[in-house]
């Protein structure tokens, strides 16, 4: 599963991503936000994992951090599922993600 989105941004700036999180029957599988970084024109400049998860857990604030590069002027912000072993899964819920810029 791979759920994401592309956010313009100020490069050198701190910002923040969130949302609640339910993740149930977590096997040989982990939970990433990830980010990668986009130039203007769309060249990947960078990456950072701000958050992860690999086992299953009741409702819970999900909160990580990250500070675009100089030449980074889009984000993507990844919400992804990957299998870590033979026959991975889990069931992944959710709800009232923020992005936010810090400063």
């Amino acid at each position: 599963m791979n759920i994401y989105q592309d956010v313009r941004v100020v490069p050198n700036q701190k910002y923040s991503v969130s949302g609640r999180l339910l993740i149930e029957r977590m096997n040989n599988a982990g939970f990433y936000v990830a980010i990668h970084y986009f130039d203007q024109n769309y060249r990947l400049v960078g990456a950072d994992t701000p958050a992860y998860v690999n086992k299953s857990i009741d409702w819970t604030r999900l909160h990580g951090q990250f500070n675009p590069p100089e030449e980074a002027a889009i984000v993507r912000v990844h919400f992804h599922l990957m299998e870590q072993g033979d026959n991975g899964s889990g069931k992944v819920y959710v709800t009232n993600t923020r992005l936010k810029r810090m400063n």
